[in-house]
């Protein structure tokens, strides 16, 4: 399945800049939350389709992974 280009603009657009980020913000829950409530998108999204574009975002700017602190 591919990703949904939207989504992973979005989610891409939030993280280019990082390069470090708390395990409890690095988790596409969190983004799609945020992006329900503070940037009008549709909440039948489902969260499947979220993990999917936030895998690609993720694996695109950060060359396959992140480092990501455990809490």
């Amino acid at each position: 399945m591919d990703y949904d280009k939207k989504l992973y603009d979005f989610i891409r657009g939030q993280i280019e800049h990082l390069k470090y980020a708390y395990n409890r913000d690095c988790d596409a829950q969190v983004f799609k939350t945020m992006a329900e409530e503070h940037y009008g998108f549709d909440r039948k999204i489902l969260l499947q389709e979220w993990e999917l574009a936030f895998e690609w975002a993720i694996a695109d700017v950060f060359g396959g992974g992140c480092e990501v602190e455990t809490v």
